[in-house]
């Protein structure tokens, strides 16, 4: 049985190909992975956005970078935070759904 998981992320992201978020760098990993990059950036308080290229396999956590800026192999994420009463609501939506056994909820 798979452990449970919340069914509202506190924290997601936007993501966009070939696109830079220049300055604002708080933290930075090479010979990582998009997925590494993206961990690390929700893991950090003060992480607000982060870039990783593909070119070199670099990541950069960011708190309040620049507008984007083209730039080929490169993805940029923003953090995008859960709304407050979201965890609440999705809560009282799953208790509406009894008949959904919890280790398939993920995939109704």
């Amino acid at each position: 049985m798979a452990p449970a998981q919340d069914l509202i992320p506190a924290k997601r992201f936007v993501l966009s190909q070939d696109a830079d978020l220049p300055g604002g760098d708080i933290a930075s990993a090479f010979d990582t992975t998009l997925e590494a990059c993206e961990r690390a950036c929700a893991t950090n308080q003060s992480c607000t956005a982060f870039t990783f290229n593909t070119n070199n396999n670099s990541c950069f956590s960011k708190a309040g970078p620049g507008a984007p800026a083209f730039f080929l192999g490169a993805y940029s994420g923003y953090v995008i935070k859960s709304d407050s009463g979201a965890a609440d609501r999705a809560a009282l939506r799953r208790s509406e759904l009894p008949f959904v056994p919890d280790w398939d909820m993920t995939a109704a």
